[in-house]
């Protein structure tokens, strides 16, 4: 899977975690979780391509994603 279809397939994952159990963000191990098999290095590009358009804020340590969350572009891009 290509980088940009992961960051694509990561904010639709947020979008329905945020509209079906009403949570504004996910702690990073929930995405690794939702994206087994991919590695934490793509999961970190894909999730910078999100912040570089807004659609997400992440909250890093180290430069390592803890929690991400979703702005409303990102609600905006999916829908």
């Amino acid at each position: 899977m290509d980088i940009t279809s992961l960051s694509n397939d990561i904010l639709k994952h947020l979008v329905l975690e945020f509209r079906n159990n009403d949570k504004p963000g996910l702690p990073f191990e929930e995405i690794q979780n939702a994206f087994q098999g991919v590695s934490d290095t793509d999961l970190i590009k894909a999730i910078s391509i999100l912040t570089s358009k807004r659609y997400v804020k992440p909250f890093e340590a180290d430069n390592i994603p803890y929690f991400v969350t979703l702005n409303q572009f990102g609600i905006n891009a999916v829908e």
